[in-house]
């Protein structure tokens, strides 16, 4: 249980019963993924089996890009499939993405960290069977890669 004092709220803490989370984690290279961007392709799920509260979600991530024309990224969303187009996707919560930012022989890695997080009323409910997902793009080059770990905080609904 985390037990936080409520500053601003009186005297009354909030209190997160059963708090829960895991780790998705993806490290590839393009040819594992072979989706252009906008198009994103699902690398890894996490499978929430009873309805829940979504908190917070962190992503912190490594891009090597050397290709000259395409985007290479890395998505958390609520899973929608194993093809997405991000350009119109309802439930993306995160993402990295960057252009060329190597060439083949000289990596120079795209490393970012952020997080989103939900306030004691405002949590995301995701429903039993609801899944969160890592979502990548990269053009089919191995020279392109991934590196990518999202984290991801909840509690059991009704808690």
């Amino acid at each position: 249980m985390i037990d936080c004092n409520a500053a601003g709220r009186g005297s009354t803490p909030y209190r997160f019963t059963n708090f829960q989370s895991r780790n998705m984690v993806f490290d590839g290279v393009g040819t594992a993924v072979n989706a252009v961007f906008p198009l994103a392709t699902r690398v890894t799920t996490l499978d929430l089996q009873a309805e829940a509260m979504l908190y917070a979600l962190s992503l912190s991530s490594s891009l090597i890009n050397a290709t000259a024309l395409d985007t290479v990224g890395i998505f958390v969303a609520t899973d929608a499939g194993l093809l997405i187009d991000t350009s119109d996707m309802v439930g993306l919560f995160l993402s990295h993405i960057t252009r060329q930012n190597s060439i083949v022989g000289l990596a120079t890695a795209s490393s970012r960290s952020n997080a989103l997080n939900f306030g004691e009323g405002t949590a995301y409910k995701l429903s039993s069977g609801q899944r969160l997902a890592l979502y990548a793009c990269s053009a089919n080059a191995a020279d392109n890669e991934i590196s990518a770990i999202c984290s991801i905080y909840w509690t059991p609904a009704g808690r």
